[in-house]
């Protein structure tokens, strides 16, 4: 399925192509997203600014550090909430338990 990700402060947009049930984007994808958003090395916009009208509900997009010592380089899942608890390890997919 198709996105649109917004920066509301350089008034710019992206879209990307992502798994219906939700995906960390690909380091190209990455790349093609923050170089349409904002483009700029020394700029502090933030790279998604304001509401991020063309998600689907119950969808987010979370920006993940790579480590905590770099939080200015990060990855992006999008996807809906459900998944995305699994994919951090918060909980069980629905209808699974956390139990062996």
């Amino acid at each position: 399925m198709l996105v649109t990700l917004t920066n509301d402060f350089h008034g710019t947009s992206a879209t990307v192509q992502v798994a219906p049930a939700g995906q960390q984007l690909s380091a190209s994808q990455q790349r093609r997203v923050e170089k349409a958003l904002c483009g700029m090395d020394d700029c502090l916009c933030g790279i998604l600014r304001g509401p991020q009208d063309s998600l689907p509900s119950g969808w987010l997009v979370s920006l993940e550090p790579l480590d905590s010592q770099h939080f200015d380089h990060c990855t992006y899942w999008i996807g809906p909430e459900s998944e995305y608890h699994v994919w951090r390890g918060f909980g069980p997919r629905e209808g699974q338990t956390n139990r062996p």
